[in-house]
């Protein structure tokens, strides 16, 4: 049934695209790879994240993935569905009354709401004494969740209207199935004892979130990207899907924006190099006062149009 929901339309790509729209779990596995990518391409973050949430680097991996996989659950909603009519392909249909409010109730909001009363809870009855069942776990679940809900690059927000307002009992029944089927492909991927740790949630957890909210974003918006991420409204099981489409097509995004390359820093090349400008005498101080091993404070004060932007720029290259 997962199958039967747009996730991206094809607005100006009529004459490039043969599909009409691109299916929302297609989208979101795109856009997982993405992510799955970056972190095999970027070991020094992974590890770095992974060390900072005190995770087994491949639980991060998981989780992060996973993850990212969910961040769209919102677009579910039969309200959101309505927007387009697909003519070409027998997906659910648009529901009289049940209209789309992208401002209050954008499906950012309707997937954190989704997953708060829906999902979540349907996995605490089966689960009993699993992850779902600990006030602390479901803190940590909903913290860390919202790097991903919140993918349109601010944490996710709106009012707390129902969720009958926007979906109907088979779009929850969707949903469901989708994730129950990542997680017979995946695993549960949540990390227990750490998601159960008030601790853990308050100095772990919650200094990342920014940084796991903007490689969501990234994500995301490579994800998003139709050149490598044509339309397609085959129906196929999400193992395929995976690895025919996602990962060929995410390795050729990365590659081409450069993310496939691990940044590596390189020595400081000389100011007028680096900025075609002779530079003031605030600049070549910049460019050649000793700097010592240990954490520096510059304060830079000079006249108007002195160049303390670029000689900062300097500095900080140069350490």
């Amino acid at each position: 049934s997962y199958l039967l929901y747009w996730g991206k339309t094809r607005k100006g790509e009529r004459k490039v695209e043969r599909a009409p729209c691109h299916l929302l779990a297609y989208h979101a596995l795109d856009v997982a790879a993405v992510g799955e990518l970056i972190l095999s391409y970027d070991r020094h973050r992974k590890a770095r994240l992974a060390k900072a949430l005190d995770l087994d680097p491949e639980v991060f991996h998981l989780l992060f993935v996973f993850s990212l996989v969910l961040h769209d659950l919102g677009k579910f909603a039969r309200s959101f569905q309505g927007q387009a009519e697909i003519a070409e392909c027998d997906l659910v249909s648009p529901v009289p009354g049940k209209i789309y409010d992208g401002k209050h109730r954008g499906h950012t909001r309707l997937g954190t709401l989704l997953w708060d009363e829906v999902l979540r809870p349907k996995r605490q009855a089966l689960r009993t004494g699993c992850f779902m069942t600990d006030l602390d776990l479901q803190e940590s679940c909903s913290l860390w969740l919202g790097c991903f809900f919140g993918h349109h690059g601010q944490p996710v927000m709106g009012a707390c209207s129902p969720l009958e307002i926007d979906f109907l009992e088979e779009d929850f029944l969707a949903a469901e199935e989708f994730v129950s089927a990542l997680e017979a492909l995946w695993g549960e991927p949540w990390p227990v004892d750490a998601f159960s740790d008030e601790h853990w949630r308050d100095s772990r957890l919650a200094p990342v979130t920014w940084e796991l909210a903007g490689l969501v974003t990234l994500a995301d918006w490579l994800g998003s990207n139709t050149e490598f991420f044509p339309c397609c409204v085959e129906p196929m099981l999400l193992e395929k899907y995976w690895e025919n489409r996602a990962l060929p097509q995410a390795q050729q995004v990365l590659a081409k924006t450069g993310f496939a390359r691990v940044p590596r820093p390189i020595a400081f090349p000389g100011f007028v190099k680096s900025f075609n400008l002779q530079p003031t005498p605030l600049q070549e101080w910049a460019a050649s006062a000793t700097l010592a091993e240990e954490p520096q404070l510059m304060i830079l004060e000079d006249l108007t149009g002195s160049g303390k932007t670029e000689a900062a720029l300097t500095l900080a290259h140069r350490f």
